[in-house]
């Protein structure tokens, strides 16, 4: 075997094998390298072995997201059914109409914010909720605005909710409550309805709408500059500012007195309303 010389510092001979250097075997500068090389290696193998064992399971995957893609387009989805709730003032099919749903499509294809902006755009609903039933069937629930009067002005009458937004304007009558002598300036659909006297309007408003929490109708009020006369039936009405009227109805001593008139069939004369919710029945007018 052949040998490699070298002199040291101290002047001995060391003898290195080169045959065996040549071979490759590792000298102590070449270990450090050689292991980083062989981690390299080894991960590079084990992300192999993961792709492979990964590949089958991603292609069951993407194949089963198909079918469901097209399961979910079938006709096994397609709507059949279109359910309404919390509808008065509209019917079920009046509601299905302004919702634009139809039966016979994909349920996935009906689009539920889109519906239900489609039905707020009518000014008598307020809100609408729009939801699945798998397999085959729309809800609609909708929120009605409730009419609560009619502000008649130029042969027109103005119906409005009980926040005074108009809900329609017609040339005829209503059975709600009309308010007669108001200056109407603009009452567009789903506005606000604008008046010139807007302080009497405000303070009738919540006179309505605080007997429409009692048994407490009236068929009419006329409004004049301080007062008001809120009709019950055709010559009984009662008389006073909206605000002393609004307190007597809620305190439930129109209601006691408007009974009591109701039950002995009296249907002529006068309810005067005042302070500190004086309420007392006139025969005369």
């Amino acid at each position: 075997m052949g040998s490699y010389e070298k002199d040291t510092a101290f002047g001995k001979r060391d003898t290195i094998e080169f045959e065996a250097f040549e071979a490759g075997y590792e000298t102590e500068e070449s270990e450090p390298e050689d292991r980083s090389r062989d981690k390299r290696i080894r991960r590079r193998n084990r992300k192999k072995k993961m792709r492979k064992r990964l590949l089958p399971t991603l292609m069951i995957l993407i194949a089963l997201a198909a079918g469901c893609f097209a399961f979910a387009k079938s006709a096994y989805f397609n709507v059949e059914t279109i359910a309404v709730s919390n509808n008065e003032y509209y019917t079920d099919e009046q509601i299905i109409k302004l919702s634009k749903v139809k039966t016979k499509v994909n349920l996935f294809s009906v689009k539920r914010s889109s519906v239900e902006k489609e039905l707020i755009k009518d000014p008598y609903i307020k809100n609408a909720e729009v939801t699945y039933r798998l397999p085959d069937t729309v809800k609609i629930k909708v929120t009605e605005r409730v009419e609560r009067a009619a502000v008649r002005y130029d042969g027109k009458y103005y119906i409005i909710d009980g926040f005074g937004s108009v809900l329609a304007v017609r040339e005829d009558k209503p059975d709600i409550t009309r308010v007669i002598k108001l200056t109407v300036e603009e009452g567009k659909e789903g506005e606000p309805l604008s008046v010139k006297e807007n302080s009497m309007y405000t303070k009738t408003l919540n006179m309505l709408n605080a007997a429409s929490r009692t048994t407490a109708r009236f068929t009419a009020v006329w409004v004049t500059d301080t007062s008001v006369k809120a009709y019950v039936y055709k010559n009984l009405y009662v008389r006073g500012t909206p605000e002393d009227i609004q307190k007597c109805i809620e305190s439930g001593k129109l209601e006691a007195v408007l009974y009591d008139l109701t039950e002995k069939g009296i249907r002529n004369g006068m309810v005067r309303i005042g302070k500190d919710e004086y309420c007392v029945f006139s025969p005369k007018n």
